[in-house]
């Protein structure tokens, strides 16, 4: 997570997403790709679960606080010595 965002921004995306909030039914139990960043919920109708956070919704969470307007120094570079 951290290191795509930091790719991403690197690249010059002015916007970063996770596809998913919570799981999805995704291929079927034992396919192991439902990869929300947060499990399901109790009702749900695909893989209830407790709707606990995985480690992926804290690095987005820290990916958002920490390199929210970052800018990468190759552009504050310039030949007149002013950000681009």
């Amino acid at each position: 997570m951290v290191q795509s965002a930091a790719y991403a921004i690197w690249s010059g995306a002015r916007v970063i997403f996770h596809f998913m909030l919570h799981d999805d039914c995704g291929n079927g139990p034992e396919a192991h790709d439902a990869f929300g960043l947060y499990r399901n919920p109790n009702p749900a109708p695909c893989y209830p679960s407790d709707a606990g956070a995985r480690p992926a919704a804290a690095a987005y969470r820290l990916v958002s606080t920490h390199l929210r307007d970052a800018k990468p120094l190759w552009r504050w570079r310039s030949t007149n010595g002013q950000a681009d």
